[in-house]
């Protein structure tokens, strides 16, 4: 895990928001601290987006309308399609969708892994300029439904035997997604800032976004289901195995924490557990929740002394004796409230959370009352997990 207490500038940095559990508030996560942190910056910096999940739920997010716009849809309608359709060619004179399987096709057409001819910035969407609600210094690399389809054929790519022009299939269309970010930050004009939405399936998707972020967001919610996701993710992505399962050791050289550390991959770090939809009773979480908080800084006070012991160190930067419980809880568990109304109408709306007003709003046609001050809470929570992300 990365040690949280010592900040730099974290701008022109990656995160990738994963959980191997649906339903734990990724996709929502990953909008409002992209769009929180855009806002609060943005006569700084460029937040880009990278929707790596199949259903492409972040990008449908963002392009939600609040106003006609270019993609002339009614107020509330989500289209992804429409703007997934927007065609660009590059200086191959061949055309791709403005989306990420059009980059990743793109990369797939540059043959026996001859350099990169294009300018990855092509790819972008200005979100603004199709949803007035989002700040105007927020990028998409818009989600794609084929991307489900287009993984056989990248998985296809990456069992290609070396050849003299390209000594390694695997790793090269691993780091597809990090050469995208890797473009983006060389430009000395801007100064960028990365956040990638994953679904739950831990598929080719999920090892490029943990090839290409430097820290590991994984949100959470308060069941024992969730727990047993931490510790499968922890396995599949650092090769902890909490258990001792003699079994997992045939599949190992097939693994993807086993094929990173052979060719020599970084992976994302730990760096935040966000404890999602927690229940507070006089400013503290409820028992049942910090029972389930207690358990998981039991499993990554193991985890730690195993990565220091066994496990490739680059999942952690400190010491086993700089952790104990008290430590974790402060700076790596974040707690957060529950979004209630309020963030069902800022993702339908496509606008900040902060943003939705404590009125009357319309969810396709019908109308839902905002007006209880605790919906304010939720945000002053994500404020929060920022200043860990980014100290201002």
């Amino acid at each position: 895990m990365e040690d949280t207490r010592y900040r730099q500038n974290m701008d022109n940095t990656s995160y990738v928001v994963y959980s191997n559990k649906g339903g734990t508030g990724k996709t929502t996560l990953a909008f409002q601290l992209a769009t929180a942190y855009a806002y609060k910056r943005r006569l700084e910096v460029q937040v880009v987006v990278i929707d790596l999940c199949p259903k492409a739920n972040v990008s449908q997010a963002l392009l939600a309308k609040t106003t006609e716009n270019q993609l002339g849809s009614e107020l509330g309608k989500v289209n992804v399609s429409k703007a997934s359709t927007r065609l660009i060619e590059l200086s191959t004179g061949k055309e791709y969708e403005q989306t990420v399987g059009g980059y990743l096709l793109a990369m797939l057409d540059k043959k026996d892994g001859r350099m990169r001819t294009f300018d990855c910035k092509q790819f972008l969407i200005k979100v603004h300029n199709f949803n007035q609600a989002i700040p105007d210094n927020v990028f998409l690399l818009c989600g794609d439904r084929y991307l489900d389809v287009l993984s056989k054929r990248l998985e296809q790519e990456r069992q290609l035997f070396p050849t003299r022009h390209d000594n390694n299939p695997w790793t090269r269309v691993t780091l597809f997604i990090k050469d995208f970010i890797d473009s983006l930050r060389d430009d000395p004009n801007w100064n960028y800032s990365f956040v990638i939405d994953t679904n739950p399936n831990f598929s080719i998707y999920t090892e490029m976004a943990l090839s290409a972020a430097k820290r590991l967001i994984v949100p959470f919610t308060a069941d024992d289901f969730s727990l047993s996701a931490i510790e499968t993710m922890l396995y599949m992505v650092y090769g902890y195995d909490s258990v001792g399962d003699e079994r997992l050791e045939s599949f190992k050289e097939s693994q993807y924490f086993w094929l990173a550390q052979k060719n020599r991959i970084d992976r994302s770090k730990l760096y935040l557990f966000v404890f999602n939809r927690v229940t507070f009773y006089d400013s503290r979480s409820a028992s049942a929740f910090a029972s389930i908080r207690d358990r998981l800084v039991h499993t990554l006070k193991t985890f730690e002394h195993e990565s220091h012991r066994k496990i490739s160190k680059q999942s952690c930067c400190c010491s086993p004796g700089q952790l104990d419980d008290d430590h974790i809880k402060e700076h790596y568990i974040v707690d957060v409230h529950d979004f209630h109304s309020k963030g069902i109408v800022s993702l339908h709306s496509g606008c900040r959370i902060s943003e939705v007003e404590n009125d009357y709003n319309l969810v396709y046609g019908s109308e839902v009352n905002i007006s209880s001050d605790k919906n304010s809470k939720y945000y002053k929570d994500i404020c929060r997990i920022l200043t860990k992300m980014y100290p201002f």
